[in-house]
């Protein structure tokens, strides 16, 4: 799938598809070559979740570590698990949320109690990685 009919599908919010992940942004959670199954339903990521939006050309599938308001805007920190920092998003910026995902033929289920449960551990780790690495620089 050419990256403008991928982006058509997800702004149009009518079907989900599988993409693939080209980065190691998401290690050790997401590996390069993994296929994502990607939701365009239009929510609020929840803390822990992998918003997927397109940033410079490219599409980013990152976790949620946080959300807030400023305003009458509503905002995301996302970074990918890999990463050493983290950025901040509009929620409008996000095509989606990753749902499931295929790892040599074999597909895991992120919605499930205890995908749930780990993944806001994950993004719990990462928010305080960040913010003793800020705190004592």
């Amino acid at each position: 799938m050419v990256k403008s009919e991928a982006m058509g599908i997800l702004l149009e919010g009518k079907e989900a598809l599988w993409l693939p992940l080209l980065s190691g942004s998401m290690a050790p959670a997401l590996l390069p070559g993994d296929e994502l199954y990607i939701d365009p339903q239009r929510r609020t990521p929840r803390r822990g979740e992998i918003a997927v939006f397109f940033r410079e050309g490219r599409f980013f599938s990152h976790r949620v570590l946080f959300s807030f308001r400023w305003g009458t805007s509503r905002f995301l920190c996302e970074k990918g698990d890999a990463n050493s920092s983290a950025r901040f998003i509009a929620e409008k910026k996000v095509l989606g949320t990753v749902l499931r995902f295929k790892r040599n033929g074999l597909e895991t289920d992120l919605t499930s109690a205890e995908a749930v449960r780990f993944s806001k551990k994950l993004a719990r780790r990462s928010f305080f990685r960040l913010w003793k690495i800020r705190r004592w620089r």
